[in-house]
Protein backbone atom coordinates (compact mmCIF):
# COMPACT_ATOMS: atom_id res chain seq x y z
CA UNK A 1 0.00 0.00 0.00
CA UNK A 2 2.86 2.31 0.90
CA UNK A 3 4.49 1.69 -2.49
CA UNK A 4 1.25 2.49 -4.28
CA UNK A 5 0.97 5.74 -2.34
CA UNK A 6 4.55 6.68 -3.22
CA UNK A 7 3.91 5.94 -6.88
CA UNK A 8 0.75 8.06 -6.81
CA UNK A 9 2.60 10.97 -5.19
CA UNK A 10 5.43 10.64 -7.69
CA UNK A 11 2.94 10.65 -10.52
CA UNK A 12 1.31 13.80 -9.14
CA UNK A 13 4.67 15.53 -8.79
CA UNK A 14 5.61 14.79 -12.40
CA UNK A 15 2.16 15.56 -13.76
CA UNK A 16 2.07 18.54 -16.11
CA UNK A 17 -1.48 19.95 -16.20
CA UNK A 18 -0.74 21.76 -19.44
CA UNK A 19 -0.81 18.37 -21.14
CA UNK A 20 -4.56 18.26 -20.51
CA UNK A 21 -5.14 21.89 -21.44
CA UNK A 22 -6.10 23.20 -24.84
CA UNK A 23 -5.88 26.88 -25.72
CA UNK A 24 -8.92 28.18 -27.58
CA UNK A 25 -10.01 31.74 -28.25
CA UNK A 26 -12.25 31.30 -25.20
CA UNK A 27 -9.27 30.53 -22.94
CA UNK A 28 -7.88 27.26 -21.59
CA UNK A 29 -10.23 24.29 -21.41
CA UNK A 30 -9.76 20.68 -20.33
CA UNK A 31 -11.56 17.43 -19.65
CA UNK A 32 -14.62 16.73 -21.77
CA UNK A 33 -14.17 20.03 -23.58
CA UNK A 34 -10.85 18.93 -25.04
CA UNK A 35 -10.87 19.07 -28.80
CA UNK A 36 -10.58 16.12 -31.12
CA UNK A 37 -7.53 18.00 -32.42
CA UNK A 38 -5.60 17.16 -29.24
CA UNK A 39 -3.77 14.54 -31.30
CA UNK A 40 -3.62 15.85 -34.87
CA UNK A 41 -1.76 12.72 -35.97
CA UNK A 42 -5.01 10.78 -35.64
CA UNK A 43 -6.53 12.66 -38.58
CA UNK A 44 -5.05 14.73 -41.39
CA UNK A 45 -5.61 18.44 -40.78
CA UNK A 46 -5.97 20.13 -44.17
CA UNK A 47 -6.21 23.83 -44.93
CA UNK A 48 -8.05 24.73 -48.14
CA UNK A 49 -7.97 27.92 -50.20
CA UNK A 50 -10.61 28.45 -52.82
CA UNK A 51 -12.98 25.71 -53.94
CA UNK A 52 -11.16 22.45 -54.73
CA UNK A 53 -12.85 20.01 -57.13
CA UNK A 54 -15.60 17.85 -55.68
CA UNK A 55 -13.45 14.73 -56.18
CA UNK A 56 -10.69 16.23 -54.00
CA UNK A 57 -13.15 17.17 -51.26
CA UNK A 58 -14.77 13.73 -51.32
CA UNK A 59 -11.34 12.13 -50.96
CA UNK A 60 -10.59 14.29 -47.90
CA UNK A 61 -13.92 13.31 -46.36
CA UNK A 62 -13.18 9.63 -46.96
CA UNK A 63 -9.87 10.11 -45.13
CA UNK A 64 -11.81 11.63 -42.23
CA UNK A 65 -9.76 14.79 -42.62
CA UNK A 66 -10.26 17.88 -40.51
CA UNK A 67 -10.83 20.70 -43.01
CA UNK A 68 -9.99 24.34 -42.25
CA UNK A 69 -11.24 26.92 -44.75
CA UNK A 70 -8.49 29.53 -44.88
CA UNK A 71 -10.78 31.85 -46.84
CA UNK A 72 -13.31 32.32 -44.05
CA UNK A 73 -11.50 31.46 -40.85
CA UNK A 74 -11.08 34.18 -38.18
CA UNK A 75 -13.43 36.62 -39.87
CA UNK A 76 -13.38 38.76 -36.72
CA UNK A 77 -9.60 39.18 -36.75
CA UNK A 78 -8.00 42.47 -37.77
CA UNK A 79 -6.18 41.33 -40.87
CA UNK A 80 -3.79 44.20 -41.60
CA UNK A 81 -1.26 43.84 -38.78
CA UNK A 82 0.04 40.30 -39.43
CA UNK A 83 0.47 40.99 -43.16
CA UNK A 84 1.98 44.47 -43.05
CA UNK A 85 5.53 43.21 -43.64
CA UNK A 86 4.42 40.94 -46.48
CA UNK A 87 1.78 42.83 -48.45
CA UNK A 88 1.26 46.51 -49.33
CA UNK A 89 -1.55 48.47 -47.68
CA UNK A 90 -3.38 48.98 -50.98
CA UNK A 91 -4.11 45.33 -51.64
CA UNK A 92 -7.03 42.89 -51.84
CA UNK A 93 -8.57 42.38 -48.41
CA UNK A 94 -9.26 38.72 -49.12
CA UNK A 95 -5.65 37.91 -49.99
CA UNK A 96 -4.67 39.66 -46.75
CA UNK A 97 -7.20 37.53 -44.89
CA UNK A 98 -5.87 34.29 -46.39
CA UNK A 99 -2.25 35.16 -45.56
CA UNK A 100 -3.25 36.22 -42.02
CA UNK A 101 -5.14 32.98 -41.53
CA UNK A 102 -2.15 30.94 -42.69
CA UNK A 103 0.12 32.85 -40.30
CA UNK A 104 -2.36 32.37 -37.46
CA UNK A 105 -2.48 28.62 -38.06
CA UNK A 106 1.29 28.20 -38.10
CA UNK A 107 4.22 29.09 -35.89
CA UNK A 108 4.69 32.40 -37.73
CA UNK A 109 2.04 34.18 -35.67
CA UNK A 110 0.76 32.60 -32.48
CA UNK A 111 -1.34 35.39 -30.94
CA UNK A 112 -4.93 34.17 -30.44
CA UNK A 113 -3.99 30.63 -31.41
CA UNK A 114 -6.33 28.72 -33.71
CA UNK A 115 -9.34 27.28 -31.92
CA UNK A 116 -8.61 23.99 -30.18
CA UNK A 117 -5.02 23.65 -31.35
CA UNK A 118 -2.52 22.63 -28.69
CA UNK A 119 -0.02 25.30 -27.71
CA UNK A 120 3.22 24.98 -29.66
CA UNK A 121 1.72 22.50 -32.10
CA UNK A 122 1.36 23.14 -35.81
CA UNK A 123 -1.32 20.67 -36.88
CA UNK A 124 -1.72 21.63 -40.54
CA UNK A 125 -0.24 18.81 -42.56
CA UNK A 126 -1.17 20.16 -45.98
CA UNK A 127 -2.70 23.17 -47.71
CA UNK A 128 -4.73 22.61 -50.86
CA UNK A 129 -5.11 25.68 -53.05
CA UNK A 130 -7.44 26.01 -56.02
CA UNK A 131 -5.44 28.38 -58.22
CA UNK A 132 -7.36 28.47 -61.51
CA UNK A 133 -7.16 32.07 -62.70
CA UNK A 134 -10.78 32.23 -63.83
CA UNK A 135 -12.04 30.82 -60.53
CA UNK A 136 -10.40 33.37 -58.29
CA UNK A 137 -7.57 35.60 -59.53
CA UNK A 138 -3.91 35.62 -60.48
CA UNK A 139 -2.98 36.43 -56.88
CA UNK A 140 -3.77 32.86 -55.86
CA UNK A 141 -0.45 32.03 -57.50
CA UNK A 142 1.31 34.43 -55.14
CA UNK A 143 -0.35 32.82 -52.12
CA UNK A 144 0.86 29.44 -53.36
CA UNK A 145 4.40 30.80 -53.87
CA UNK A 146 4.37 32.28 -50.36
CA UNK A 147 3.40 28.92 -48.86
CA UNK A 148 6.05 27.06 -50.85
CA UNK A 149 8.88 29.53 -50.25
CA UNK A 150 8.26 30.65 -46.67
CA UNK A 151 6.37 27.90 -44.86
CA UNK A 152 7.27 24.28 -44.25
CA UNK A 153 3.86 22.94 -45.16
CA UNK A 154 3.00 20.58 -47.98
CA UNK A 155 1.20 22.44 -50.76
CA UNK A 156 -1.04 20.89 -53.39
CA UNK A 157 -2.25 22.99 -56.34
CA UNK A 158 -5.48 21.89 -57.96
CA UNK A 159 -7.74 23.14 -60.75
CA UNK A 160 -11.52 23.09 -60.44
CA UNK A 161 -13.04 22.42 -63.84
CA UNK A 162 -16.33 21.09 -62.46
CA UNK A 163 -19.36 22.31 -64.38
CA UNK A 164 -22.08 20.12 -62.87
CA UNK A 165 -24.12 22.61 -60.87
CA UNK A 166 -25.40 21.69 -57.42
CA UNK A 167 -28.13 24.35 -57.26
CA UNK A 168 -28.96 27.82 -55.89
CA UNK A 169 -30.93 26.84 -52.78
CA UNK A 170 -29.09 29.13 -50.37
CA UNK A 171 -28.59 31.98 -52.85
CA UNK A 172 -32.32 32.22 -53.51
CA UNK A 173 -33.56 31.62 -49.96
CA UNK A 174 -34.94 33.98 -47.36
CA UNK A 175 -32.23 33.56 -44.73
CA UNK A 176 -30.28 36.76 -43.86
CA UNK A 177 -27.63 37.74 -46.38
CA UNK A 178 -24.71 37.40 -43.97
CA UNK A 179 -25.91 33.87 -43.11
CA UNK A 180 -26.04 33.10 -46.81
CA UNK A 181 -22.40 34.14 -47.16
CA UNK A 182 -21.39 31.99 -44.19
CA UNK A 183 -23.30 28.95 -45.41
CA UNK A 184 -21.87 29.24 -48.92
CA UNK A 185 -18.33 30.60 -48.75
CA UNK A 186 -17.27 29.30 -45.37
CA UNK A 187 -18.71 25.82 -45.15
CA UNK A 188 -19.53 24.71 -48.68
CA UNK A 189 -17.68 21.41 -48.24
CA UNK A 190 -19.89 20.31 -45.35
CA UNK A 191 -22.82 19.85 -47.71
CA UNK A 192 -20.86 17.22 -49.62
CA UNK A 193 -20.80 14.83 -46.67
CA UNK A 194 -24.42 15.34 -45.62
CA UNK A 195 -27.09 12.86 -46.64
CA UNK A 196 -29.59 15.72 -46.44
CA UNK A 197 -27.77 18.92 -47.47
CA UNK A 198 -29.04 22.32 -46.38
CA UNK A 199 -31.93 23.22 -48.69
CA UNK A 200 -33.78 26.36 -47.48
CA UNK A 201 -37.02 27.39 -49.20
CA UNK A 202 -37.09 29.71 -52.20
CA UNK A 203 -38.35 33.29 -51.72
CA UNK A 204 -39.29 35.92 -54.29
CA UNK A 205 -36.48 38.49 -54.40
CA UNK A 206 -36.74 42.14 -53.46
CA UNK A 207 -33.22 42.78 -54.73
CA UNK A 208 -30.03 40.94 -55.65
CA UNK A 209 -26.36 40.93 -54.70
CA UNK A 210 -23.83 40.06 -57.41
CA UNK A 211 -20.19 39.29 -56.66
CA UNK A 212 -17.91 37.89 -54.01
CA UNK A 213 -18.70 38.04 -50.29
CA UNK A 214 -17.70 41.43 -48.76
CA UNK A 215 -14.52 40.05 -47.17
CA UNK A 216 -13.44 43.46 -45.87
CA UNK A 217 -16.57 44.03 -43.77
CA UNK A 218 -19.47 41.60 -43.57
CA UNK A 219 -21.67 44.25 -41.94
CA UNK A 220 -22.45 45.38 -45.50
CA UNK A 221 -24.95 42.52 -45.60
CA UNK A 222 -27.04 44.08 -42.82
CA UNK A 223 -28.33 46.77 -45.20
CA UNK A 224 -29.99 44.18 -47.44
CA UNK A 225 -33.36 42.55 -46.79
CA UNK A 226 -33.51 38.81 -46.22
CA UNK A 227 -35.22 38.47 -49.60
CA UNK A 228 -31.94 39.13 -51.42
CA UNK A 229 -30.85 36.70 -54.13
CA UNK A 230 -27.15 36.12 -54.77
CA UNK A 231 -25.47 36.00 -58.17
CA UNK A 232 -21.91 36.09 -59.42
CA UNK A 233 -18.96 34.18 -58.00
CA UNK A 234 -20.66 33.46 -54.67
CA UNK A 235 -23.47 31.72 -56.52
CA UNK A 236 -20.86 29.68 -58.39
CA UNK A 237 -19.40 28.60 -55.05
CA UNK A 238 -22.74 27.23 -53.85
CA UNK A 239 -22.95 25.29 -57.11
CA UNK A 240 -19.37 24.01 -56.50
CA UNK A 241 -18.44 25.40 -59.94
CA UNK A 242 -16.23 28.46 -59.17
CA UNK A 243 -14.85 28.47 -62.72
CA UNK A 244 -18.29 28.53 -64.41
CA UNK A 245 -17.99 31.93 -66.10
CA UNK A 246 -21.33 31.55 -67.87
CA UNK A 247 -23.08 31.17 -64.52
CA UNK A 248 -21.08 34.03 -63.00
CA UNK A 249 -22.18 36.42 -65.77
CA UNK A 250 -25.89 35.82 -65.18
CA UNK A 251 -28.16 38.34 -63.46
CA UNK A 252 -31.90 39.07 -63.27
CA UNK A 253 -32.72 42.29 -65.18
CA UNK A 254 -36.09 42.55 -63.40
CA UNK A 255 -34.56 42.80 -59.90
CA UNK A 256 -32.59 45.80 -58.55
CA UNK A 257 -29.04 44.50 -58.23
CA UNK A 258 -25.94 45.65 -56.39
CA UNK A 259 -22.81 44.57 -58.27
CA UNK A 260 -20.11 44.30 -55.64
CA UNK A 261 -16.35 43.77 -55.77
CA UNK A 262 -13.57 44.04 -53.24
CA UNK A 263 -11.32 47.02 -53.88
CA UNK A 264 -8.18 46.13 -55.87
CA UNK A 265 -9.90 42.96 -57.15
CA UNK A 266 -9.79 42.21 -60.91
CA UNK A 267 -13.47 41.23 -60.71
CA UNK A 268 -14.28 44.91 -60.14
CA UNK A 269 -14.02 45.45 -63.88
CA UNK A 270 -16.57 42.73 -64.54
CA UNK A 271 -18.88 43.99 -61.79
CA UNK A 272 -18.76 47.54 -63.14
CA UNK A 273 -19.41 46.36 -66.70
CA UNK A 274 -22.42 44.22 -65.74
CA UNK A 275 -23.85 47.04 -63.61
CA UNK A 276 -23.81 49.29 -66.68
CA UNK A 277 -25.81 46.65 -68.60
CA UNK A 278 -28.40 46.13 -65.88
CA UNK A 279 -31.57 48.31 -66.10
CA UNK A 280 -31.47 48.86 -62.34
CA UNK A 281 -27.93 48.03 -61.33
CA UNK A 282 -25.25 49.83 -59.32
CA UNK A 283 -21.55 49.09 -58.84
CA UNK A 284 -20.08 49.29 -55.33
CA UNK A 285 -16.59 48.40 -54.16
CA UNK A 286 -15.14 48.34 -50.66
CA UNK A 287 -11.76 47.90 -49.01
CA UNK A 288 -11.27 46.82 -45.38
CA UNK A 289 -14.29 48.56 -43.90
CA UNK A 290 -17.51 50.32 -44.72
CA UNK A 291 -17.28 54.06 -45.28
CA UNK A 292 -20.07 56.59 -44.91
CA UNK A 293 -20.06 57.25 -48.65
CA UNK A 294 -20.45 53.52 -49.41
CA UNK A 295 -23.34 53.19 -46.97
CA UNK A 296 -25.00 56.34 -48.35
CA UNK A 297 -24.65 55.11 -51.93
CA UNK A 298 -26.02 51.68 -51.09
CA UNK A 299 -28.96 52.81 -48.97
CA UNK A 300 -29.94 55.49 -51.48
CA UNK A 301 -30.02 52.87 -54.25
CA UNK A 302 -32.11 50.46 -52.18
CA UNK A 303 -34.55 53.20 -51.13
CA UNK A 304 -34.96 54.67 -54.62
CA UNK A 305 -35.78 51.20 -55.94
CA UNK A 306 -38.34 50.56 -53.21
CA UNK A 307 -36.30 47.71 -51.70
CA UNK A 308 -36.26 49.28 -48.24
CA UNK A 309 -38.22 52.15 -46.73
Amino acid sequence: MEDDKDKKETKNINYDPSQDMVLTRHGFVKGKEKSFLQNPKDKPFIGIIGIPPKSVMEDLIKKNAIILSLDMYKVDQLITEPTENILPKAYCAQIKRIIANILAATDYWTEDVVDSVLVGRNPISEIIIEDSEISRCNEMGFVADFIENELKIKLTRVKNNDLERKGDFICKSGIPLDDKFGQIAGYFYRDIEKKKPFRPEYVKPKCAFWGTPPWGDFSLASYFPDETHIYGWTRCVENLTPGDLKLELEFDPDVPTVFFAQSFCPKAGLASYLASKHPRGIFIDMDLGLTRSTVAKLTAFLQLNGVVV
